[in-house]
């Protein structure tokens, strides 16, 4: 199966696998990313590839996390998808796996109660 295809995979709603999901894909991709972050200034067609990733993962997290947008008026939505794309990005997995050697347990759990808290936000 294709990267994108297991990311394409994940369960609508079911935050725990969604969470399970992109870690997978860190896990396996997460350094090679990271490298390419780090040169996207300087290359233009890397660029190009950091700019398509964001995207996709913009849309991935408004597709896996449907229920935790639903029924927002649009500043919130907004404000929401912002955050949980930040939650479930590359840079988080970086901090809590990498930099701070959390076991990929811990990591995923503190990620996912992030993710979690939206829920119980306020509109």
């Amino acid at each position: 199966m294709r990267e994108m295809e297991r990311r394409d995979a994940a369960p609508v709603d079911h935050l725990p696998d969604a969470v399970a999901n992109v870690f997978d894909h860190y896990e396996a991709h997460g350094t090679g990313i990271l490298r390419m972050l780090s040169q996207e200034d300087r290359i233009p067609a890397i660029r190009n590839l950091t700019d398509k990733g964001r995207a996709y993962h913009h849309d991935w997290a408004n597709r896996v996390f449907q229920q935790l947008l639903a029924g927002l008026p649009r500043a919130s939505r907004e404000r929401r998808l912002t955050a949980l794309v930040l939650a479930t990005d590359v840079l988080v997995w970086k901090q809590l796996r990498l930099d701070m050697q959390l076991r990929r347990p811990q990591a995923e759990k503190i990620v996912l109660e992030m993710i979690e808290s939206y829920s119980r936000r306020s509109k």
